[in-house]
């Protein structure tokens, strides 16, 4: 294990020597840079958390749709559906 380590870490160092040598007139390459910006970033995080903002809201309003048949069907149905103090449950 050590011994595959070793050479592996050999053979990086050979590459670089070598790519040095190559680029000996010190232009060597740069460190790769994001290419979003930070502005980007928050516009995207935004943009993504209005869309979980609406889909949220969607949710709840169908829920309350389907609360509400619920409600209407089963007042229909029967007459038990209040509680102790005469108010309607309204319960999914």
């Amino acid at each position: 294990m050590r011994k595959r380590a070793a050479e592996k870490l050999r053979e990086t160092k050979r590459r670089n020597s070598t790519e040095d040598e190559e680029n000996s007139d010190s232009t060597t390459p740069k460190k790769r840079t994001s290419h979003t910006s930070v502005t980007e970033l928050l516009q995207r995080n935004i943009q993504r958390k209005a869309s979980e903002q609406a889909e949220q809201q969607l949710n709840k309003k169908r829920e309350l749709e389907l609360c509400a048949s619920k409600t209407i069907s089963s007042n229909a149905a029967s007459a038990t559906a209040r509680n102790e103090y005469g108010y309607v449950k309204y319960t999914c």
